[in-house]
């Protein structure tokens, strides 16, 4: 990734890992785009001061090839297709400094996992991130500081069958608490977590 500051017209990397076909950096791997719907795997934090991005180190994902039919001649297009059961990218969530040009990673329970989504409160070193197993029964939300990448859970869910949960308006972030409202089952839910 690389942030381009339109004033000064001067570059510069805040990843430099990234490489096809193994690592990822603020953009989607195919199973995000495919599942969780979205492709932009990065966000500007309110006053501007962060950018959350993810990192999808794929490595270990098994590739597939398909035939592209471009002109009159086909090519074979490669890339990493995890199937059911196979190994999934290994995602990270990475939130840079764009002060300090200090980047930190979200401290949060690995393991063959998803984050479906990740959302700044209206506190602009609040971070939401959303946690969820394999299996897709476990949902955490976790309250991420931007400076040191800390988490701590603000709301759990865990069920017998698949959670579909879906998080509409904003996250609202007090001195007293955080409010949070999620849809699911066709209703929504108010939360508040001191």
């Amino acid at each position: 990734m690389v942030l381009y500051e339109i004033a000064t017209k001067s570059a510069r990397a805040i990843t430099t890992d990234g490489k096809w076909n193994e690592v990822i950096n603020g953009n989607c791997d195919w199973a995000y785009e495919e599942e969780f719907s979205f492709t932009q795997a990065y966000q500007w934090s309110p006053q501007g001061n962060y950018i959350a991005y993810y990192r999808f180190d794929e490595s270990k994902v098994k590739e597939y090839q398909f035939t592209q039919f471009d002109n009159s001649y086909n090519k074979q297009y490669t890339y990493k297709y995890p199937k059911a059961g196979e190994a999934n990218s290994v995602v990270d969530i990475h939130i840079y400094d764009i002060v300090s040009n200090r980047d930190v990673k979200a401290d949060f329970e690995q393991g063959d996992i998803y984050i479906p989504r990740i959302k700044w409160t209206q506190d602009d070193n609040s971070l939401v991130v959303f946690w969820m197993n394999r299996h897709q029964n476990e949902l955490k939300l976790l309250l991420t500081n931007a400076k040191s990448g800390d988490s701590k859970p603000l709301y759990q869910e865990k069920t017998n069958i698949i959670l579909i949960s879906t998080m509409t308006g904003s996250l609202q972030k007090t001195a007293k608490a955080i409010s949070l409202l999620v849809k699911k089952w066709l209703q929504s839910y108010l939360y508040e977590q001191p």
